[in-house]
């Protein structure tokens, strides 16, 4: 009985233990899941549980012989600052630039859902081409948030997706950190064209994302499969 009662007591800690490693699930869809076809990409996490963490960095790999468009990020917008209102001049003067959109669930007093258009912008000094510019006012009254990152655009060469120091992007009051609770990063290219394409080789249950996400002391990677409408 002692051996037993022993046996449930270290499977529970081995779940808990494998629970505590994946934190987050996350997927990915394709708007397109034919091989060789132009997609677009949406990634999504999520908590598994009550207690979340504090997303900091976001990374995605796309499966070998994907590739990237470059004429459906054409065009660029040209930040006139670096702060969180920098991604403001987007929308009024850049909307051609504008290739995707996300959404993110905080936890900060309170849950949030903040909503954000993604523009590729000229490189920053620190190689980011990606903005994603959620307005004011979506967290009590908080000012905009500019949150920067970086798709590769280079036809050849594994493609990524990252954005990385995402709370210190965040510009919130009295130093507060928010917890994500889930969010969603689409990429659809400009006027929606789809700035991607599958792999030519396989079919989509062959091709694996590699998504990673990261926060102050811990690490999350996972071999995603994507889904895609029939």
């Amino acid at each position: 009985m002692v051996a037993r009662v022993s046996a449930l007591v270290l499977l529970a800690s081995m779940s808990q233990a494998l629970a505590a490693s994946d934190p987050y699930a996350t997927s990915i869809e394709l708007s397109n899941g034919a091989p060789g076809a132009p997609t677009k990409i949406t990634f999504r996490f999520r908590a598994t549980s009550d207690v979340v963490e504090r997303v900091n960095d976001i990374e995605i790999g796309l499966p070998e012989g994907s590739s990237v468009d470059s004429a459906a990020f054409r065009y660029t917008c040209q930040l006139e600052g670096t702060g969180p209102e920098s991604g403001a001049v987007c929308g009024e003067q850049y909307e051609e630039a504008r290739v995707g959109y996300g959404t993110m669930t905080v936890e900060l007093l309170g849950m949030y859902s903040l909503r954000a258009a993604a523009y590729r912008i000229v490189p920053t000094t620190g190689g980011e081409n990606l903005v994603f510019f959620f307005p004011g006012g979506q967290i009590f009254g908080v000012g905009p948030q500019s949150i920067f990152g970086s798709v590769t655009l280079e036809p050849s060469g594994p493609a990524r997706l990252r954005m990385t120091n995402i709370q210190q992007q965040l510009d919130l009051p009295f130093g507060a950190t928010a917890e994500l609770e889930e969010g969603v990063f689409a990429f659809t290219g400009e006027s929606g064209s789809p700035g991607f394409r599958n792999p030519s080789g396989g079919a989509l249950g062959d091709w694996r994302f590699r998504t990673e996400l990261a926060w102050g002391d811990g690490r999350q990677t996972q071999r995603v499969h994507a889904v895609a409408p029939d």
